[in-house]
């Protein structure tokens, strides 16, 4: 069962529309096109005309569906809506150390969980810190450990 966590701003995908992020019961994270998610809740039926993509709804399964699924726009996006909850833990919004581990649903019979390390909170180019800007995260932290899991075994 998955939660509806928050919408994020199309990227550079071609399909366009805006992004769902989700979260399940195990705290896996996955997120959704605004396509896939329409018919889905049942607010379009498949085969209709989708005016904002210039193309026909897909039903589930359909050649080009998509479904619950994280390319690296979302990866990314994930990292930087965790990192600012830490940041606002901080008195003084600098993040001195520390890690994240991520339960993510790729997709399809792909779950995972990945643990990243805080490497520094500064613009290497500037010296300036906390650096919170969204261009600079993957320069913050890095990925140090991805074990794949097998849904139905994790509690």
């Amino acid at each position: 069962m998955w939660t509806l966590q928050g919408f994020y701003a199309p990227c550079r995908r071609g399909l366009g529309g805006l992004r769902a992020k989700f979260l399940d019961q195990k705290n896996f994270t996955t997120f959704l096109n605004q396509r896939d998610l329409e018919v889905l809740i049942g607010l379009v039926e498949p085969g209709s005309y989708c005016t904002w993509s210039g193309a026909a709804y897909l039903e589930p399964g359909e050649d080009g569906w998509y479904g619950f699924l994280m390319d690296e726009d979302d990866l990314v996006d994930d990292l930087h809506t965790r990192e600012m909850f830490l940041r606002a833990q901080s008195p003084s919004g600098i993040l001195m150390a520390g890690d994240i581990t991520r339960r993510l649903h790729l997709e399809d019979g792909v779950d995972i969980e990945e643990l990243q390390v805080l490497l520094w909170d500064t613009d290497p180019e500037t010296g300036m810190t906390p650096d919170g800007r969204f261009e600079t995260i993957e320069r913050r932290w890095s990925r140090v450990e991805r074990t794949r899991l097998l849904w139905h075994r994790v509690s």
